[in-house]
């Protein structure tokens, strides 16, 4: 575990009461209380799972622009993966947070 995981009730307040059978208790139980068990690969598949699905959601409100196929094109050509994963950090605490 690196020093910058918290546990996942640090992101998301899971009511106790509410708490058997829901999935995010799930998801403790079965790979950790700061998800650890689950490996780098598995970890963006589910990132990418959520971000797509968030994605169709919310372009069906607002569309989104063309352009954006080319700013990805341009990030898979220029960046490195460390690079790639700063981005996807920075890119996650915007969503959340707008």
């Amino acid at each position: 575990m690196d020093k910058t995981s918290q546990p996942l009730t640090y992101y998301i307040n899971l009511d106790p009461e509410e708490a058997e059978g829901f999935v995010l208790t799930e998801l403790q139980e079965t790979y950790g209380l700061y998800l650890e068990k689950l490996n780098k690969v598995e970890k963006l598949h589910l990132i990418s799972m959520i971000a797509s699905d968030l994605c169709f959601h919310n372009s069906i409100k607002i569309g989104y622009p063309k352009e954006i196929y080319e700013v990805m094109s341009r990030i898979k050509g220029e960046l490195l993966v460390e690079e790639q994963e700063g981005l996807l950090e920075a890119l996650i605490d915007g969503v959340r947070y707008q």
